[in-house]
């Protein structure tokens, strides 16, 4: 929804948990996608996306996970690139296999691709999403990514992360977050519901960026 609303304004995109690219084919519908960074550990699901997009001179196709380090972690993976394969343990299908991938950080691949700002910043890692924005507080902090997505569910408690610690991070660095409904935009209020650890989406984006959202946001809690 998010993407159908500012496609004008889609310049450079990274999609971070691209497993088979469902996310990145809606986000090249924009008219002026002039680059895109799609980062998958799965190789079947690398395979897939190499098969639909390879001939797309403005993506790069990195088989690896994302996260706030580089190193070498445990990916466990699930058959058919199943789509909650996670370097979270206990997060995934009881058929994964477990195997070693590389992981790196937004801020280091976004530097080797000399992008000056990112226009969206979607991430979906299986409950790793606010280790991968850590691994962009740089990018974040020089206010250089103006709008992104993350999601939160179950598997954020078995990474020891909370919703409440990642708005009040991403609000010291100048974004402003909002809980994704099917009607668009609210503004979330944990301090009353808590950790609920339930399948949701959050949007965030800076001061400059806020106007793209227009009427999305909706000026009441949730």
């Amino acid at each position: 929804m998010i993407i159908r609303h500012i496609r004008d304004s889609l310049h450079y995109f990274v999609d971070v948990g691209a497993n088979i690219g469902m996310w990145t084919e809606t986000a090249l519908r924009a008219p002026d996608v002039r680059g895109g960074l799609l980062l998958e550990p799965s190789e079947e699901a690398v395979a897939i996306l190499t098969q639909r997009f390879g001939a797309a001179a403005a993506l790069r196709i990195l088989c690896a996970a994302a996260g706030d380090t580089a190193q070498e972690v445990v990916f466990y993976e699930e058959p058919g690139a199943g789509e909650t394969s996670s370097v979270v343990f206990g997060a995934s299908d009881s058929r994964c296999r477990a195997k070693a991938v590389r992981m790196t950080t937004v801020d280091a691949e976004i530097g080797q691709l000399g992008w000056s700002s990112i226009d969206y910043l979607k991430i979906d890692a299986e409950g790793y999403d606010f280790h991968v924005l850590r691994g962009a507080s740089k990018l974040l902090a020089a206010k250089r990514v103006a709008i992104g997505q993350f999601e939160y569910g179950d598997a954020w408690r078995l990474s020891g992360n909370t919703l409440t610690f990642a708005l009040h991070w991403l609000a010291d660095l100048g974004y402003e977050c909002f809980l994704l409904k099917g009607s668009g935009l609210y503004t979330p209020r944990p301090e009353e519901y808590g950790e609920y650890f339930g399948y949701s989406n959050y949007v965030f984006c800076n001061s400059d960026s806020k106007a793209l959202l227009g009427s999305l946001l909706r000026h009441t809690h949730l």
